[in-house]
């Protein structure tokens, strides 16, 4: 079938076609990254405190990962690699600059009310232990790397050398507290997948929208019922069941923007602010919940219902004030620095317009 992901792997990078225009913002895409970044939220929120949250962790990052590798298939388009060095550059900003903003606005706190002596030695270590809310960006910085390198290669030989590697390293069924640069492998492939797949999508899933309520009804039974199972050190299982996972929230995100509701919006919404999101949320939840602490409102487990509603709740809160505080900044242009390096716009309207005159 012309468009599917067969054929995109067929080629090399460089032979991919550019994406029109309507490509970059469609609504889907708004919507699962919606999705993805409430669902990275409410782990970091509520973490296994809550039911199922660990089960969905075969849906969480692969999702997260797959949909930036739809923003990363420029990589592979400029035979000059100004696409990279522009993802290079802003990336390495955004980690240091929102390591520090992080570090001092709640680690340094969290010291000072405890009484100890401040470190900055996790601060200097970043690029050796990544913060624990920050690394999928340090991850971004890897992976386009490699997308880099491996740019003449025909993408099936990359997903399929990838697949491997995520074989043999979740073949120990751990899924808990995995070291930084196995999280990294794990997860590449979906990036490499997300390259590819926009045309299939667009092509085939859209057209079956319909029917996400059975898929992803399916995905959380398998995925609740493989992950304490010995099924979950079977990498070809658990790699199918993301792509599993991955496809019924890409269905769900369309069926969402056809339909054009409030729900729909309010997720786009909150998607095209996914990088506001990810870089806020850990000082947001760290002052929530030191409120919500100091007023008596933090249950204790033996709460019951309450301690999973509460956990529930502040992280959709979290998420809301993420959404706002980033959407307040980033209309500023005093605040843009902090979600884009300051040059790199001047840089490319620079490279536009030389390239014109040629």
């Amino acid at each position: 079938m012309e468009g599917s992901p067969v054929d995109q792997c067929r080629h090399s990078p460089a032979e991919l076609p550019a994406l029109p225009r309507r490509h970059q913002r469609a609504d889907w895409i708004d919507i699962a990254k919606g999705v993805s970044i409430t669902l990275v939220v409410f782990w970091h929120v509520a973490g296994p405190l809550v039911p199922f949250n660990e089960a969905l962790i075969f849906l969480r990052m692969p999702l997260f990962f797959f949909l930036a590798g739809l923003f990363l298939r420029g990589v592979f388009l400029q035979p000059s690699g100004d696409k990279f060095v522009f993802k290079f550059v802003n990336f390495v900003y955004l980690f240091v600059l929102w390591s520090a903003l992080v570090f001092f606005s709640t680690t340094v706190p969290q010291a000072l009310i405890n009484g100890e002596t401040v470190s900055l030695a996790p601060l200097l270590r970043i690029f050796i232990e990544p913060p624990q809310t920050l690394w999928f960006i340090y991850a971004l910085l890897i992976a386009v790397t490699l997308l880099m390198v491996l740019r003449r290669v025909p993408l099936g030989v990359i997903l399929a050398f990838s697949v491997v590697i995520y074989a043999l390293l979740s073949a120990d069924g751990n899924w808990r507290s995995l070291p930084f640069p196995e999280r990294v492998m794990l997860l590449f492939p979906f990036i490499v997948m997300g390259v590819f797949s926009l045309e299939f999508i667009e092509g085939t899933l859209m057209r079956r929208v319909g029917l996400w309520p059975p898929m992803l009804a399916g995905f959380l039974l398998a995925s609740w019922s493989v992950y304490d199972s010995p099924l979950a050190a079977v990498g070809p299982v658990t790699f199918l069941l993301s792509v599993w996972g991955i496809t019924s929230v890409t269905m769900l995100a369309g069926w969402l923007a056809h339909r054009q509701r409030i729900g729909g919006r309010g997720w786009a919404f909150v998607g095209r602010h996914s990088l506001q999101v990810y870089v806020l949320h850990r000082i947001v939840q760290f002052y929530l919940l030191a409120v919500l602490a100091r007023l008596g409102l933090q249950p204790s487990a033996e709460a019951g219902l309450w301690y999973t509603g509460f956990y529930l709740v502040s992280g959709g809160v979290v998420v809301a004030l993420s959404v706002l505080v980033g959407w307040a900044l980033a209309r500023q242009p005093l605040f843009s620095p902090l979600f884009e390096v300051p040059w790199v716009k001047t840089l490319q309207s620079r490279r536009s317009a030389s390239a014109v005159t040629r």
